[in-house]
């Protein structure tokens, strides 16, 4: 669907509560991307238009110096470009209001998008301007835009302000590089554990250790922290998990279940909100995938992991509201999924980061299949087939083709079946399951 396909009604309709992002002294040849559209810029780009209202994500990758000529002459305004590498990006976040128009000059010092005077807001922009400067300007992708709510729709300015910390224009702005700061907006230690407030401040970051400000000494920030750009992803330590004054079995229990510790961040730290869980990571996986954030995908891992290592049955227990986090996520990890170009991985230094993708589904399946299997009752069955996660479920395996990944079914609507021989057949595939990661026994 681009922009010549609509009705004329209905882009009068957009033109009126279209945003516009106007990007001066951006070089020629510049990789730039919205939403995860990416393009090269021509001679002619200043920016896009008719950008629907709401959360979007722009990233850039700077020519090189000297970079000025285009391959095609007629490339005026930006060229599609779906085969562009892991590069070093800047990322521009930002939630545009209706009818906004945004001006921002690229700073080569920095390679990053900057108001254009620092002591004022924007200022209005005629109407006969802007119709002058229409032809410079791309059309927002539209094809895409479904998709690219349905990937953002947990996320509020709220969580990406506790993230990311905007400038006083409300542009938010991180790098592939960019370290995390993890004394702004971390969890409490678990009680019982050594306190986090000098400890989190001098952790190690990209392998060095943070030198001591004066903040970590008076817990006071200067000005020069205050330029200092760091991301502030919650920090949650998975390898300190359990309750105060826990020994012995229990701490045993807590120290493999994670479900202690996931409930005590969703109360403490996120205003008992599971939405809020789930919004970081939306969050995080965007910034990963469209802006090369290391930090970003280390964030996406570590939620992730909380909530793959969490005992089920014992999440119910604290809150029957964890069902709606399990079966909400199913829907996430599809629209995640969709997105991933099918050779991303392919692209990826690392061949570990695919499988931490697939083991990640695989641990995610059992504790689906857990629920159903020890629910005696059948409501949090019938909870799981409200929220259609078995129909999700199918298209995230539908979606897994592409990479050439077997994701196994779920078991959910099985165990509503009253035929015995159906339930032994549940009950043995999820043990053999679980059994392929236990010792085997060898007799010598």
């Amino acid at each position: 669907m681009e922009l010549g396909d609509l009705p004329a009604e209905t882009v009068e309709k957009l033109f009126e509560l279209g945003c516009f992002l106007i990007v001066n002294n951006l070089p020629i040849g510049s990789q730039f991307s919205i939403d995860g559209s990416s393009s090269i810029t021509g001679p002619l780009f200043q920016g896009i238009k008719l950008i629907p209202p709401g959360f979007h994500v722009i990233s850039i990758v700077p020519a090189k110096s000297g970079t000025t000529r285009m391959d095609d002459d007629e490339d005026e305004l930006p060229s599609s470009s779906s085969q562009i590498g892991h590069l070093i990006k800047t990322g521009f976040l930002r939630f545009f209001k209706e009818k906004e128009v945004v001006v921002r000059n690229y700073d080569p010092e920095t390679e990053s998008l900057r108001s254009i005077d620092d002591d004022h807001q924007d200022t209005m922009i005629s109407i006969d301007y802007m119709k002058t400067l229409d032809p410079k300007l791309a059309p927002y992708p539209l094809s895409s835009y479904i998709r690219w709510k349905s990937l953002t729709n947990l996320i509020k300015p709220v969580l990406v302000q506790k993230v990311f910390v905007s400038d006083k224009f409300g542009d938010f702005t991180l790098d592939s590089t960019m370290g995390n700061q993890s004394n702004v907006f971390s969890p409490a230690p678990p009680p019982g554990s050594v306190s986090g407030s000098k400890l989190l401040r001098n952790r190690m970051i990209w392998g060095k250790p943070r030198p001591e400000t004066e903040e970590s000494k008076t817990g006071v920030k200067t000005d020069a922290d205050l330029k200092q750009h760091f991301t502030n992803w919650p920090f949650v330590d998975l390898k300190r998990s359990w309750p105060k004054d826990c020994v012995g079995p229990e701490l045993t229990r807590w120290s493999r279940d994670k479900s202690w510790l996931l409930n005590q961040i969703i109360i403490n730290q996120l205003d008992n909100d599971t939405n809020q869980i789930l919004g970081l990571i939306q969050l995080s996986f965007l910034t990963f995938v469209q802006v090369h954030s290391i930090q970003s995908f280390e964030s996406y891992q570590l939620y992730i992991n909380l909530i793959t290592k969490s005992e089920p049955g014992q999440l119910i227990k604290f809150s029957s509201k964890y069902i709606n986090l399990l079966s909400n996520l199913v829907g996430v990890l599809r629209d995640q999924y969709d997105f991933l170009d099918q050779d991303f991985f392919q692209r990826m230094e690392d061949f570990q980061i695919e499988n931490w993708f697939f083991d990640c589904l695989n641990l995610f399946r059992r504790i689906l299949n857990q629920i159903s299997r020890e629910d005696e009752g059948g409501d949090m069955r019938k909870c799981l087939k409200d929220h259609r996660v078995g129909s999700d479920w199918q298209a995230l395996q539908e979606v897994c083709r592409k990479f050439d990944w077997n994701v196994r079914p779920l078991k959910i609507e099985e165990r509503d079946q009253s035929d015995s021989e159906e339930e032994v057949e549940l009950t043995s595939s999820d043990i053999d399951d679980e059994d392929d990661n236990k010792p085997v026994v060898v007799e010598l």
